[in-house]
């Protein structure tokens, strides 16, 4: 028999190679994208974390500057306060602080409106702000008794323009005069901000006030527009992007950075766009570190099979042929293949296989008669198995039992009981076998608990009553790597659940908890309100059925109630009442 291997396993291979290299592209694709969305996060939050100190501090310098102002107007006396007074104040204020551009105070005394103001350079127009002192606002910022900070307008200086912003602090002398103190800062203050933000002809910068204007950008071209004339969504400014770096589309970023501003409840942003180019430039050769190397590799394994395919192409032809002539059951013919390597050793081992299999078929026959004889010693070995596994569970019973002296029985009461209601409602055999293993280990969680804290006679702290609660997760820790109770720790874990979802650990309600569950949750209930605890005595039965009825369809499932009390009433269910009830 020709064997025709070598096209048909390269063919293969390449194939391989060509879906192993698709997905590698994809992969790769999405890796270089989730690395420059790691990117931008990061250049985000490195970026976001050094401008909001730069900027806040500019803000908190400009704040502390304004309120200077204030304490020195303060101290003046309501009789000595006149515009030449106030003059001389500013005037001194301008001389020692550089950073301001303009300083004002607005006042009424004697019904009267006072503004004087002082400015740096006398070549700016501020025939704007003069005008706008008798604004109403300025009385309502007055009255409001906050700082904050006003929207800067443009201002001209020969051919320069200048974009001036104000900050206003309210005051109130001792006379109980009461006016405003207002300080003009330019927006260059900031320009090292934008300058930062701008490493790159790929992204561009804005500054955008509280509310809402382009103050400042990359362009620098000193004109104060609206983010809509700008073509940027104003909802990039809301606090659903606040700090973070997101993707606008498959080729463009965002970068928000919130500015506080000091003593008041305003916000400045910087937003930075940023083309996708400028992490294109750099992770493009992600992708071809990857996926050449592994093109040059798959070609080289598929030219190295090739050869080695058809190098032993023959001696395989040869076993092929013994096995064909063993097929049709002519087990006469031997392989007498001499290559030295791991084909000899398979054709060694054929030949064996062929000498035993003759051998095999009388034992086999010889085999078949012994069959009863083995069924007869698996059946010993599974109830062997069984008896395991039934001690098993008893050592976890004994466990749980010695952190809890005064549960001593609990669990078998509780696993006899429950068994009493799965006869009531007709369980099978096989949910029945379930019900034992689950209710025999349900608290086997409170052995990771601290005996001080199940023993304790008082009342639990609420630490202590969720340590106690934590028992059902704990058990279902501790058994999930049981194999044989796999099918019963959904008992373990929801026995304290409630049937009006309002129980634990999962909240879960009705249905949705293993009927298992629900049994135990009301024969777990049942044992321990007639049985002594370290903070009580036992109650009687006739008391913890009718706890139990009032809980009906809140605690426990109305349906299983009600089989627990049939099973009580025909005495299949009997607890020796006790004379110290409650």
């Amino acid at each position: 028999m020709k064997l025709r291997l070598t096209h048909k396993v390269v063919g293969q291979i390449v194939a391989t190679g060509v879906i192993i290299m698709a997905a590698i592209i994809l992969v790769t694709t999405n890796f270089v994208k989730d690395y420059e969305r790691d990117q931008m996060v990061q250049l985000s939050n490195m970026m976001g974390s050094a401008v909001r100190v730069s900027a806040s501090d500019v803000f908190e310098d400009l704040v502390q500057d304004a309120e200077l102002l204030r304490g020195n107007v303060e101290n003046i006396k309501y009789d000595e306060v006149n515009s030449k007074v106030l003059n001389e104040e500013l005037k001194i204020y301008m001389s020692y602080n550089e950073n301001i551009e303009g300083a004002f105070i607005i006042y009424d005394k004697e019904n009267y409106t006072y503004h004087p103001y002082w400015y740096r350079k006398s070549g700016y127009t501020f025939q704007g702000y003069l005008e706008d002192y008798e604004d109403p606002k300025y009385r309502a910022l007055i009255q409001s008794g906050e700082t904050a900070v006003l929207d800067p307008q443009t201002y001209h200086q020969g051919d320069e323009i200048v974009v001036l912003s104000t900050i206003t602090v309210p005051f109130e002398t001792r006379d109980g005069l009461k006016g405003l103190v207002g300080i003009n800062f330019s927006i260059d203050n900031f320009e090292g901000l934008l300058e930062e933000m701008s490493t790159s002809e790929y992204m561009n910068s804005y500054l955008i006030s509280s509310s809402g204007l382009i103050v400042g950008d990359t362009n620098a071209d000193g004109k104060i527009i609206s983010m809509e004339d700008a073509g940027l969504n104003s909802e990039w400014i809301s606090s659903e992007y606040a700090d973070k770096g997101l993707i606008l589309s498959g080729d463009t970023y965002l970068l928000n950075i919130t500015i506080p501003v000091h003593r008041t409840q305003q916000e400045w942003t910087l937003l930075a766009i940023v083309n996708a180019d400028f992490l294109h430039s750099r992770n493009n050769t992600v992708s071809w570190m990857i996926t050449i190397p592994l093109l040059i590799g798959i070609l080289t394994l598929a030219f190295f099979v090739r050869y080695t395919v058809k190098k032993n192409l023959k001696p395989l032809e040869n076993i092929v042929e013994l096995m064909e002539y063993s097929k049709s059951g002519d087990l006469t013919k031997r392989s007498n293949i001499k290559t030295s390597d791991e084909i000899q050793v398979i054709s060694e081992g054929l030949n064996d296989l062929l000498d035993a299999l003759e051998d095999h078929r009388e034992k086999l026959l010889d085999e078949i008669n012994d069959n009863e004889m083995l069924n007869a010693e698996l059946e010993d070995l599974i109830q062997e198995n069984d008896r395991i596994y039934f001690e098993t569970i008893k050592s976890f019973n004994m466990a749980i039992e010695a952190k809890d002296h005064y549960t001593a029985g609990h669990c078998d009461r509780v696993t006899e009981y429950s068994l009493a209601i799965a006869d009531e409602i007709g369980l099978s055999d096989k949910e029945k076998v379930r019900l034992i293993y689950g209710a025999t280990v349900h608290d086997v969680g409170k052995i990771g608990i601290a005996g001080t804290i199940i023993n304790k006679p008082g009342k639990l702290t609420d630490d202590e009553f969720e340590k106690i609660k934590s028992h059902c997760e704990k058990g279902h820790t501790i058994l999930e790597g049981i194999h044989f109770l796999s099918d019963s720790i959904s008992i373990v874990y929801q026995h304290h659940e409630r049937y009006d979802g309002k129980g634990y650990p999962q909240g879960l309600k009705g249905d949705e908890i293993d009927i298992l569950a629900r049994i135990v949750a009301i024969t777990d209930t049942y044992d321990a309100m007639t049985s002594d605890r370290a903070y009580r005595k036992a109650l009687s039965s006739d008391i913890a059925i009718e706890e139990i009825i009032n809980n009906k369809g809140t605690q426990f499932d109305p349906n299983l109630v009600n089989a627990f009390v049939r099973a009580f009433e025909k005495g299949v269910i009997v607890v020796d009442d006790i004379d110290n009830t409650v």
